[in-house]
């Protein structure tokens, strides 16, 4: 599709890297099908602590049109964002006097509908990777969720090249053949969100 002067801005929340890692890509997906570009915003995150873009320390976006400056037009879908686009999701969320944390209540409040790719807006707004089912009539070759999300990561996402060899180190040092398991411990939601 064909890129239009319009961007598409993905935020950051503190959750894990995962959750972070997909609302980036479903971000691109929807970048695309909009003609879009995209901006990953991780400032301001528990992954940056001088208020640094640390999504592009990690990696690199390939095919798809990408710019790293936060735009600083007025014009932004959802409203919630109106003046507020160098700030962080969780920032928001505080300053709007949230204090139990209710997921469906704010992709409601602070994401755009995916179902829409025409907005008017020369800016619109994502934070989660919840609505990526809406996209999958624009990719007719994936019948699932987790094949879309599968062929986004292998399309878009990119390990940062300064990475590549600590990666390849550490895997060195791994057996042929090993298990992970991730186990939170954790109160994210109520230590971040407040819940």
């Amino acid at each position: 599709m064909k890129v239009n002067n319009k961007h598409h801005v993905v935020k950051i929340t503190s959750s894990g890297l995962g959750d972070a890692i997909k609302a980036a890509l479903v971000g691109a997906l929807y970048s695309e099908v909009s003609g879009r570009l995209l901006v990953v915003d991780w400032r301001k995150s528990r992954y940056s602590n001088r208020g640094e873009n640390t999504f592009y320390s990690l990696f690199n976006l390939q095919n798809i049109k990408t710019s790293r400056e936060i735009p600083t037009d007025q014009n932004i879908r959802p409203k919630s964002w109106n003046t507020r686009l160098q700030m962080s999701l969780d920032e928001v969320y505080t300053e709007d006097g949230w204090s139990i944390w209710n997921r469906q209540e704010t992709i409601a409040t602070y994401s755009i509908d995916f179902s829409k790719i025409d907005y008017s807006e020369s800016i619109t707004v994502s934070w989660d990777f919840d609505q990526i089912s809406k996209l999958l009539p624009y990719f007719s070759d994936f019948s699932t969720t987790s094949e879309l999300l599968r062929h986004a990561a292998n399309k878009y996402l990119q390990i940062n090249s300064e990475l590549e060899p600590a990666i390849t180190k550490i895997l060195g040092q791994l057996p042929e053949k090993y298990l992970g398991v991730h186990i939170r411990a954790t109160k994210e939601f109520e230590e971040n969100k407040g819940g």
